[in-house]
């Protein structure tokens, strides 16, 4: 599914998919602060919308036990997924991303995007890997979420 991104727009490839309901987050809000986590990483966030635009401010950062065992960041990229009533991908938009980095540092994101119609809910996507040694021959791990 992740190969397929490199022929397709990421909105293309999450558009259609389920979102589980412990992963969605209700619209309309404003919250100054907030924590979206999966086992592999937190998204520390505030946001506002106008029925029009989204603005979201906030960062990302790897769980514990990624940040302590592997030492290098290859590559992540987190998206926001906008969702309609039955939390499905209506759009995605790409939140943040990261490449060759400590996965001890954490990732900043100040956006703002246009809410595509019927949206009612937003969730998060990521993919990425950290790997043990900061060269090629480096045990390599994959952290992904996405929806279904």
């Amino acid at each position: 599914l992740f190969f397929l991104g490199g022929c397709q727009g990421t909105s293309a490839l999450y558009q259609g998919k389920y979102v589980d309901p412990e992963f969605a987050i209700p619209l309309p809000g404003n919250v100054a602060e907030e924590q979206w986590e999966t086992y592999e990483l937190a998204i520390k966030y505030g946001y506002s919308e106008d029925n029009l635009y989204f603005q979201i401010i906030g960062q990302v950062n790897l769980a514990d036990q990624y940040a302590e065992i592997y030492h290098y960041l290859d590559r992540l990229d987190v998206y926001l997924l906008f969702l309609d009533n039955s939390l499905t991908v209506i759009k995605a938009e790409k939140l943040a991303s990261s490449f060759s980095t400590s996965p001890k540092d954490s990732i900043p994101f100040d956006r703002s995007f246009k809410i595509p119609q019927n949206t009612t809910a937003f969730s998060f996507a990521y993919y990425g890997t950290v790997r043990e040694l900061d060269k090629k021959d480096g045990n390599i791990a994959t952290l992904w979420h996405v929806p279904k």
